[in-house]
């Protein structure tokens, strides 16, 4: 099928393949056709058909459409777009063809010299594309048909006529005598007529050379015969006729180069192209020795020999010598290092030996060729570098580079652009050696990058590189460590990397170096925490802490006190929690710390940003380590530091957003709750009673700070109030724990407790610290008054479960009452008949058990309080058990109004206390 790429070529292929048709569906030829658009096709075809049939008309239209048609491939063929694109050249040729077809066709007996003319020139141009493009076929199809109108020429006048029909046929000939020459010799087949003539000798030998170059350039191995058969021809010539024309002259030296280099590209089998080659380079070298080409050519014959002679090697290297030593380095430098190139893709070891004479022997001109040995150097260190053995390349480098130091005693330096150009090889090669896992290596073409002969450039970036290969290096020795411990200038970055090396190495004079080099380099404090996680990654946080105290301690123009503070806590706690055996001197030191930062050091000369982010770390960290080490610590400490942290919450800026604020606060009653802990722990502790007294007395300062901020801050979520209240509910009842077991006769500091709780105390927390402070028999009235004031609760509303609390405290406070005060029962039952009437109106929401809950809550004082007037009333106590009496009837009948079911209580009370006025028995309700 047509095969093209451009639709112009489709749309001309088909035109021409329409004419072709119509006319031969006239003459009965389409038939013999299998496909109406493949151009093969129509070019096999033999159209034997009479073209006379035609009518005059219709032989008109076909010369006109073959000529516009062969006047557009012509046109298209010298383009050059289309020079690169073989196909698209090769059907441009067939259609040439057709379209010639179509102009031969045009023709009749009666056409005139002109047209003959016309006729043959355009078949000898086409011919002369085709073979120009290998397309010997082709041609011959072109030529094939003018030889048919020879008879027509034959009786014209006309010499350019003749000239023109001779033409032609020398090439059919010449084409057809090749193809019959094949498989014989040169002397087996006659040459073809005409052939005595040099000038036609040398038309002939130019077909066959064209051709065999055009096919050489497609790589096509046929290229070989084609040239092969021009040198037999050549070569049958006589010595004088080959020297006599120029351009037979010219074809020969050509032939030979190109037909060795033929058989280097095109000839894959050795044995096939090793005597041809080495018998035509004798040729070329005895004729041609002295030339340039001809050397090039005799070290590509050398370089392709190598596998297949002895001494190959040898031989190529003495070629390539030869090559430099005849001055071909001054004209033809691009092809002197092409071959070198080439040869040391072979053998390098070889090759690295001639390119260092070859600059050696530019070194000894300097002054006049220093643009030239920089290029020299650059192209034989990129062989260095892309050599595979990479040590071989490096030693080569180091080798070179050797050499221009001891260049006439001096030191033979390259230039900024050529020095730029080495060292990015020379990193590039680093780089490379590093991924592959070669440390060693990549550290060395590193090194290699700032020596001496180089103009000196970025050092940062090459010592960067040679620190990070150092600490990627498993062994280092101690000339390299010295080397990269005493480089100078390094930045922030590169001095980090020299102390990840030292403190991999355990150089600790180097590692106190580098990081005070780093503290003082730069402002950023960033790369000193980087220090100390490495050091922590490492399992060497130790080390550091000597360190960084001797930094703060001379830090004596105060600048860095703030984050070296910070250092040294971060080291001391990383340090504690690796190991759990933090000394007491270190955890002083750590109290010294904090204390130094809230009080000594003063933040407003910073950004208020900076300033809220130290506030932070120092606030928050020195509460996670009273947290975290509470149990392992004394709590001298955990008092010390906690106090240090509620001073530094109080340094934060008060013009602050409400969710900070909010923050700041939570945190500050986290502080407190556990400074609350921590004085009652060491009061637990201390056996001098003044000491105890005075942390019990700022145990009590810190939980009321707690019992406050749950009284200001009602804009708390949920359930961070009760947690809160948790917590203060569990400090409060830990407190009269401790003050009771260790101070049973501390009435004074119960009762201050008790004054703090509000109406958001707890019911059941008072429930559990009257219990407490009754079976310690701690039951005396002040602390029976300090709960009286603690239970008058604002009881305007509440929920039926808050309700439910308060009764059953009321229960626990009336036999509180009992032990202290014979005068209970009014204040009880007043608060009672409030928590009925505020039941009540809950009463609507009430669940039936919650609401029998309730009722038997509401009956359980009254009832006790009517048994207790019947014992003063056995205790000979009349006027006092009347008045508890009436208490009594008062509350049940407040209950009952209210419309709780007492089953009749208020009834059966009276009776039964009736009975007992009247001197009978009765029993306790």
């Amino acid at each position: 099928m047509v095969f093209v790429i451009d639709e112009w070529l489709q749309s001309l292929a088909f035109s021409i393949i329409s004419q072709l048709h119509g006319v031969l569906k006239m003459a009965g030829e389409p038939t013999t056709l299998t496909s109406v658009d493949d151009l093969d096709e129509y070019l096999s075809q033999t159209f034997s058909f009479d073209s006379a049939l035609l009518t005059s008309g219709k032989r008109r239209r076909l010369d006109d459409f073959g000529t516009d048609t062969w006047n557009k491939c012509s046109k298209e063929l010298s383009k050059t777009q289309n020079i690169c694109q073989m196909e698209t050249m090769k059907i441009l040729c067939k259609l040439m063809v057709l379209s010639f077809l179509l102009l031969e066709w045009g023709m009749d007996e009666e056409s005139d010299s002109s047209e003959y003319n016309r006729l043959f020139k355009a078949g000898l141009h086409a011919t002369d594309k085709m073979i120009g493009m290998g397309l010997p076929d082709l041609a011959k199809m072109v030529l094939k048909k003018l030889d048919r109108h020879n008879s027509g020429i034959s009786k014209e006048e006309s010499s350019e006529a003749r000239e023109l029909a001779a033409e032609g046929s020398f090439q059919l000939s010449i084409l057809t005598w090749k193809d019959r020459s094949k498989g014989l010799g040169i002397a087996q087949q006659p040459f073809p007529f005409a052939i005595e003539s040099l000038e036609w000798k040398t038309k002939a030998a130019d077909i066959l050379f064209r051709i065999g170059m055009a096919k050489k350039r497609e790589g096509d191995p046929a290229a070989i015969e084609w040239l092969q058969c021009c040198q037999n021809f050549v070569s049958a010539q006589s010595q004088e006729e080959q020297e006599a024309d120029e351009q037979f002259q010219s074809i020969r030296q050509a032939l030979l180069h190109e037909l060795i280099i033929a058989y280097l590209e095109l000839q894959k089998n050795p044995a096939l192209f090793i005597e041809p080659i080495q018998r035509l380079h004798s040729k070329l070298e005895e004729n041609y020795g002295s030339e340039p080409s001809t050397m090039f050519v005799g070290f590509e014959v050398s370089l392709a020999l190598i596998p297949h002679v002895e001494n190959g090697d040898a031989c190529c290297s003495h070629h390539l010598q030869l090559l430099i030593k005849s001055g071909l380095a001054e004209s033809h430098l691009r092809s002197i290092l092409c071959c070198i190139h080439q040869f040391w893709l072979q053998r390098p070891g070889l090759a690295y030996n001639i390119f260092q004479q070859l600059i050696w022997g530019k070194l000894q001109h300097f002054e006049s060729e220093v643009a030239l040995i920089e290029t020299l150097v650059l192209v034989f260190l990129r062989l260095c570098t892309a050599d595979k053995d990479t040590s071989e390349g490096l030693r080569q480098s180091s080798s070179l580079f050797e050499s221009l130091c001891g260049a006439k005693q001096k030191i033979v330096g390259l230039g900024f652009e050529a020095s730029q150009a080495a060292r990015v090889m020379f990193l590039s090669k680093a780089n490379i050696c590093f991924n592959a896992g070669n440390v060693n290596l990549a550290y060395e073409w590193c090194e290699l990058a700032q020596h001496q002969v180089l103009e000196e450039g970025n050092k940062d970036i090459i010592q960067r590189k040679m620190l990070l290969y150092a600490i990627f290096s498993e062994n280092i020795t101690p000339s390299r460590f010295n080397k990269l411990a005493n480089f100078k200038g390094l930045s922030v970055n590169s001095q980090f990397l020299l102390y990840q090396l030292a403190l991999k190495h355990g150089k600790l004079d180097t590692v106190r170096k580098s990081v005070s080099d780093m503290l003082h380099g730069s402002a950023d404090f960033s790369s000193i925490y980087a220090c100390i996680a490495y050091a922590e990654s490492c399992n060497k946080i130790s080390i550091l802490g000597p360190i960084f105290c001797d930094l703060l301690n001379n830090n004596r123009a105060g600048n860095h006190t703030v984050p070296l503070l910070k250092c040294c806590i971060r080291i001391m706690a990383k340090e504690f929690s690796a190991s759990q055996q933090l000394t007491p001197g270190t955890v002083e030191e750590i109290c010294e710390f904090f204390e130094k930062f809230s009080t000594n050091i003063s933040l407003d000369a910073r950004p208020q940003q900076e300033k809220i982010q130290y506030l932070e770390w120092f606030s928050s960290n020195g509460y996670n380590l009273v947290t975290k080490n509470y149990a392992l610590w004394d709590v001298k400490f955990s008092i010390r530091l906690i106090d240090c942290c509620i001073k530094i919450l109080g340094l934060f800026p008060k013009a602050l957003n409400a969710d900070t604020l909010s923050n700041i606060h939570q945190r500050i009653f986290w502080c407190h709750s556990m400074a609350t802990l921590a004085h009652l722990d060491i009061a637990y502790l201390t056996e001098n009673r003044i000491s105890r007294d005075l942390y019990f007395t700022s145990a009590r300062m810190y939980l009321q700070q707690c019992q406050e901020y749950l009284t200001i801050r009602q804009d708390i979520a949920p359930e961070k109030w009760a947690k809160f209240c948790d917590v203060v509910r569990s400090l409060v009842a830990l407190y009269f724990h401790r003050a009771i077991n260790l101070n049973p006769e501390n009435e004074e500091g119960i009762c201050a407790v008790l004054s703090n709780c509000d109406a958001s105390s707890d019911p059941q927390l008072l429930c559990i610290l009257a219990d407490r402070i009754m079976s310690s028999r701690l039951t005396t009235p002040a602390v029976y008054k300090a709960f009286q004031r603690a239970t008058a609760l604002k009881l305007a509303s509440g929920t039926p479960c808050d309700v439910l609390k308060q009764f059953r405290w009321l229960r626990c406070l009336y036999q509180f009452g009992l032990k202290c005060d014979e005068n209970c029962a009014k204040f009880m039952v007043g608060e009672a008949q409030k928590l009925v009437d505020i039941a009540t109106n809950l009463r609507p929401q009430l669940s039936p058990e919650l609401t029998k809950e309730l009722c038997w809550e509401m009956q359980w004082l009254p009832v006790a309080v009517y048994n207790q007037s019947l014992t003063l009333y056995r205790d000979m106590k009349n006027n006092l058990s009347r008045e508890w009496y009436n208490d009594a009837v008062d509350l049940v009948q407040n209950i009952e109004i209210n419309g709780w079911d007492t089953d009749s209580l208020c009834l059966r009370m009276c009776a039964a206390y009736r009975a007992l006025l009247g001197w009978q028995a009765g029993d306790n309700l």
